[in-house]
């Protein structure tokens, strides 16, 4: 009911609560209400939000609640559509860093959170091509050669992240579209006694 009038003092309070990376109940509390009223930071304070605000996710990334992963990514899915266009390169490879030993988590719940949080930093950063790509690589490398002694949840979650890396994989490379000549050339080329 305060968003119109508070709107800033609520976006420093939600941000403090998130700095703080306290109590898992109070710091899901907060990123959710974050999320929800990030679409209103106004562009002049984009990039120092981001500056303030991505350190702790890269913390909150590193610990092993489910629950809290699970908002975290969630909250991404809102947060980074609005904030991240404002991020330089070195941060989203951080941030990448930071959730890629998660795939290899014995839960499943934060394997899927690993790669929801992974996908959308990299679709919602300023060069999505370039970090799709450099995931891409990266998954593979952890997956090609085959190795037997590989853990199954690794395996799992790299499996996982692929999945959700194909609808994107369009994204990589421009796409060829043939010319009406080259088109033409390739039919007489297929009919030649035509």
């Amino acid at each position: 009911s305060l968003s119109e009038t508070q709107l800033g003092k609520i976006q420093v309070e939600l941000y403090k609560e998130i700095k703080k990376n306290g109590s898992v109940r109070s710091l899901r509390a907060a990123l959710s209400r974050f999320a929800a009223l990030c679409h209103h930071i106004r562009p002049q304070k984009g990039r120092a939000y981001v500056q303030n605000l991505l350190p702790y996710v890269t913390r909150m990334a590193r610990r092993p609640e489910e629950p809290l992963l699970e908002t975290l990514a969630a909250a991404l899915e809102k947060i980074m559509p609005t904030l991240g266009h404002f991020t330089n390169d070195n941060e989203i490879k951080n941030l990448l860093k930071a959730f890629l030993p998660n795939l290899s988590h014995t839960s499943s719940a934060v394997r899927r959170s690993a790669v929801s949080s992974l996908t959308v930093l990299c679709r919602h950063s300023r060069k999505p091509p370039m970090f799709l790509g450099w995931l891409l690589s990266t998954i593979l490398q952890i997956l090609v050669p085959v190795q037997n002694d590989i853990p199954t949840s690794q395996a799992l979650g790299c499996l996982l992240c692929l999945r959700s890396l194909v609808p994107h994989i369009g994204e990589l490379c421009a796409p060829v579209i043939p010319s009406d000549t080259h088109h033409a050339h390739h039919t007489t080329h297929l009919h030649p006694a035509e």
